[in-house]
């Protein structure tokens, strides 16, 4: 059985998700934000063991609390895409995201994901569904068994990622959002990197990006 707890942290309220298998006791983080502190705190408190940390992609309001966890967590590994690698290189005021904010130093060990490959939480398995657009390596990560969609920032309940950032891409966004409108259930519920949780069937209807119009 599959717990996540949302955490809603940092200046641009990123949706930060600690998965929890309850049968083996062992964890991941997805995307953890500034003040991410407070998920090492409640994993200690709780007993919890976080195993990995998945990024759906390399802006710093998506990693920032990455350091705060392998602190924790000694040699905890990084799932990524190899293209946003660029992102993680980056350090310090001079190199700091849009939000003005520092970043910090991201140091691995990484695994770089492809397209179609898995990530285990237990009996459970996590599918890499590549969404480039918003950045060049961004990825959802799609939970079969519960039908969660961890969008990132692809996906959001009313809209969709910027492409006006450097590297981004409009028209791979645009393919990225039809990718997902055509693979994933109406029934999946779309947990995405800032704002309220949706269900696909109600985005195909009312998100205006997933329509076409980007």
């Amino acid at each position: 059985m599959l717990r996540v707890v949302n955490f809603v942290l940092g200046p641009l309220r990123n949706n930060t998700y600690l998965i929890t298998d309850e049968e083996t006791g062992t964890s991941l983080v997805i995307d953890p934000s500034f003040g991410s502190e407070q998920v090492a705190a409640y994993a200690a408190r709780e007993q919890i063991h976080i195993d990995k940390i998945l990024l759906t992609h390399g802006h710093n309001d998506h990693v920032a609390g990455v350091p705060a966890l392998q602190r924790q967590y000694k040699e905890i590994p990084l799932y990524i895409r190899k293209e946003d690698n660029f992102y993680l290189k980056k350090e310090g005021d001079e190199d700091s995201d849009f939000m003005g904010m520092p970043r910090p130093f991201i140091h691995g060990p990484f695994h770089w994901l492809q397209d179609g490959d898995t990530v285990s939480l237990g009996n459970s398995i996590f599918q890499v569904i590549a969404t480039p657009g918003h950045t060049p390596g961004s990825v959802c990560y799609y939970q079969e068994d519960r039908q969660w969609l961890f969008s990132g920032d692809t996906l959001f309940a009313g809209s969709a990622g910027r492409c006006d950032l450097p590297l981004g891409d409009e028209e791979k966004l645009a393919d990225s959002l039809d990718r997902l409108k055509q693979i994933i259930p109406d029934s999946a519920i779309i947990l995405p990197g800032h704002g309220e949780h949706s269900e696909m069937g109600l985005e195909k209807i009312n998100n205006p990006f997933l329509r076409g119009g980007l």
